[in-house]
């Protein structure tokens, strides 16, 4: 698959005074009339895990004048997903983010309109679509194990538990407040007869709704006795049940084409290496040249050796999995109200460049459409992923970039991608 080079303008970036950034790619940050855009700010040149008493500003950004309205502040936030800020499915002007209340966390419900608020008391992650539902992991669990991931400054089940049965996949109703454990760890860790020695700490994270909220997908993962921490995607009906494994071929990020299909990034060869890591072979003195001379192959090369790139599944099985394009690097895939384009990233390159695509699934080529600058983090949980995401009719992008050494969320105009295709961005 051809790739073409095709900038786009930069039409709108948040001001260099301070540090802002949306979070992660599965949210639009778009109100639902498109004027305002949802946004964290923190002082310019924060590059640290959050500590407790750290405060995000919850802020509205007008790309048309650059005004930045504070609107609300939290401590329950990161910088990969921040606070899980965003508007509310069905209703105007509603922001939800999460927040901490001494050691517990919660969401607030904004009503901009109203001019009034309304606290939860349980964390959001993932708003179905009907606005009435939310999904979320346990984040005082995830700061133990996974801290990039997590908040700091709470408690709750299972901290210290490799494999609690207390804690997992909430639904929360946004109505009512009530929380339900629909998937537990437990249940996640053993399935499909996975067997890890010597015991490890698991966790599940990365909900996300279907399309139509029929069924959600997880992400489970798990580390290795030498440390390495691997990833299995999982579906389940709305109330946990119907729970299925559906990749466990070293899966990354996701996006819904359908109720019924997932786009995962994924590793799917070399099968055998599973059981090896799992049982933490690989360490063996036997195996390690070998490991170490499988990392020093080249990316393209360890890509196609490990089957590696962007996989069309279907979540029922029903179909064998279909390779999108060709194997590329792991990056952020948010797909066009009409799925005839994905929007995605990559990681850092050599020189330091982070390249921004859009791909025509209608067999067309691949688009590069920027490449922006990235500092060299020394710490790789705290760099700055473009975590690219279209707006609400598809005609926008935007993504967090530190390529000016502050933080910001900047908007590009693909027009010039469409014009080359002979399309408009939704048909």
């Amino acid at each position: 698959m051809p790739h073409i080079d095709l900038p786009c303008p930069v039409v709108a970036a948040t001001p260099e005074s301070a540090a802002h950034f949306v979070g992660f790619h599965d949210i639009c940050p778009w109100s639902p009339a498109g004027d305002l855009l949802a946004v964290h700010r923190i002082p310019a040149g924060y590059e640290r895990t959050p500590r407790p008493d750290d405060v995000a500003e919850i802020c509205l950004w007008s790309p048309g004048d650059g005004r930045v309205e504070p609107v609300g502040e939290t401590q329950a936030w990161n910088l990969q997903q921040g606070s899980r800020l965003q508007w509310r499915p069905g209703a105007a002007r509603t922001l939800v983010w999460n927040v901490r209340r001494g050691d517990r966390f919660g969401a607030v419900l904004r009503d901009l309109a109203a001019g009034t608020e309304r606290e939860l008391p349980h964390p959001v992650h993932a708003l179905h679509p009907a606005g009435r539902w939310s999904l979320a992991p346990g984040f005082a669990r995830l700061n133990r194990h996974y801290e990039s991931y997590g908040y700091a400054g709470g408690s709750g089940p299972g901290l210290d538990q490799d494999m609690p049965e207390t804690d997992g996949i909430w639904r929360l109703d946004l109505e009512t407040g009530t929380a339900q454990l629909v998937v537990s760890v437990a249940q996640a860790a053993t399935l499909g007869g996975l067997a890890v020695d010597p015991p490890v700490p698991h966790i599940v994270t990365h909900p996300c709704w279907s399309p139509s909220g029929v069924r959600f997908c997880f992400i489970h993962r798990y580390w290795t006795a030498a440390g390495e921490m691997l990833s299995r995607l999982m579906v389940a009906d709305p109330d946990g049940g119907g729970l299925r494994l559906v990749s466990d071929d070293r899966v990354s990020h996701f996006d819904w084409l359908d109720d019924d299909t997932l786009c995962v990034w994924a590793r799917t060869g070399m099968k055998q290496l599973g059981t090896l890591r799992n049982r933490g072979l690989l360490q063996n003195p036997l195996v390690r040249p070998l490991v170490k001379v499988a990392k020093s192959l080249r990316p393209d090369l360890k890509r196609r050796l490990n089957n590696a790139g962007y996989w069309k599944i279907d979540v029922l099985g029903r179909r064998p999995m279909e390779l999108i394009g060709e194997r590329i690097e792991d990056g952020h895939q948010m797909f066009s109200a009409d799925r005839r384009w994905m929007l995605t990233d990559t990681y850092p390159d050599a020189d330091r460049q982070q390249t921004l695509m859009l791909f025509d699934l209608r067999d067309g080529p691949i688009y590069d459409i920027a490449r922006l600058p990235a500092p060299d983090h020394a710490d790789h949980d705290h760099r700055c992923d473009l975590h690219p995401r279209w707006n609400r009719d598809s005609t926008l992008v935007c993504v967090d970039s530190d390529g000016c050494g502050v933080r910001q969320v900047l908007i590009l105009d693909p027009a010039p991608v469409f014009a080359a295709a002979g399309c408009r961005a939704v048909a």
